[in-house]
């Protein structure tokens, strides 16, 4: 019913992207690799679409990619993972990484994921390690998108994080952003002042 949402980029909010598509505004919820690759405001953009029903409301869960959709159904097959923690999960990991965590069997470094405890990741590799049993270590590196974006999002500290995030919202694209706040940022600064810098040297571009 609903496979890919093809329209323009309007903001983000919370963990979530707004699209325009024919006058109307959908909010879709999106990881920190799909959120790595939306392009600047107000252009057009293509989201891979899971939508998820409840009773009374239809939450649409996006990807820039088909391949971290497939992982994304993958991760809501497994028991007690829901929509919002396999978001969590593709928002720590590359897919990647992820798939070489639970090829390695380590639910150590998949509890690491927002929301997500030790069971629960031992679940994960105990109901997937056969789904990936024929892939080899060398394939990894071949597997899903590129990750220094969203390696770079989760890593640095959260005024970075939220400086970036900060200028997303405004309408620079993330590699943007990115090196706006690489340019200026300084320890001890608080988001004001890193915001702020950052938006003087976006000035004399």
């Amino acid at each position: 019913m609903y496979e890919y949402i093809k329209g323009q980029y309007e903001g983000t909010r919370d963990n979530a992207v707004i699209v325009e598509m024919t006058g109307m505004g959908y909010v879709i919820n999106v990881s920190l690799t799909t959120l790595a690759d939306m392009p600047k405001l107000h252009e057009s953009v293509k989201l891979w679409l899971h939508p998820v029903f409840a009773e009374n409301n239809v939450a649409l869960y996006g990807f820039s990619d088909e391949k971290e959709r497939e992982l994304f159904r993958t991760l809501i097959g497994v028991s007690g993972v829901g929509p919002k923690a396999a978001m969590g999960i593709l928002s720590a990991f590359s897919p990647g990484e992820l798939i070489g965590h639970i090829v390695r069997k380590d639910a150590k470094a998949i509890a690491k994921a927002k929301g997500i405890g030790p069971k629960t990741a031992e679940r994960i590799v105990l109901e997937l390690k056969n789904h990936y049993k024929n892939v080899d270590e060398s394939d990894l590196e071949d597997i899903g998108l590129h990750v220094s974006a969203t390696e770079k999002m989760r890593d640095a500290d959260n005024i970075y994080n939220e400086a970036v995030t900060g200028l997303l919202g405004l309408g620079y694209s993330y590699q943007e952003a990115s090196r706006l706040v690489d340019a200026v940022i300084q320890p001890g600064m608080n988001l004001s002042d890193v915001l702020q810098r950052a938006l003087g040297a976006a000035s004399k571009l």
